[in-house]
């Protein structure tokens, strides 16, 4: 047997010794439901799930809203996936939106993050 070869025997020995990873954590992922204008005000419904189930309890939502690929015209965190915002002077007439921001879990796990641009009439 060669040295590169008893390198490589040993090398796949002590890997297959090795205990195995615990399978990964489940990832909870935000959505955006619904965005409209409600007279001065900005209404915005998220969900979030959790290994295919809805979670309703969460600590925080992080948000900030802009016009897309510009930067932060108002930021602002919740407690509640149902937001109303006053709408930001530059975006009273018609125009596009973009909502993005961070759900923060009572579970303690990672956030779950959300990103939408919408049409606003």
């Amino acid at each position: 047997m060669t040295p590169s070869r008893a390198i490589l025997a040993t090398a796949v020995l002590c890997l297959s010794a090795c205990p195995r990873l615990p399978p990964p954590a489940p990832q909870a992922r935000a959505h955006v439901v619904s965005i409209e204008r409600v007279d001065a005000t900005l209404r915005a419904h998220l969900t979030v799930d959790l290994d295919g189930s809805a979670v309703t309890a969460v600590d925080a939502v992080d948000w900030e809203i802009s016009q897309p690929g510009g930067p932060p015209l108002l930021r602002g965190r919740a407690t509640s996936l149902d937001l109303t915002i006053a709408m930001p002077a530059a975006l009273a007439a018609p125009s596009r939106v973009r909502l993005r921001g961070a759900i923060h879990l009572r579970e303690g796990r990672a956030a779950a993050t959300f990103d939408h641009t919408a049409s606003l009439r």
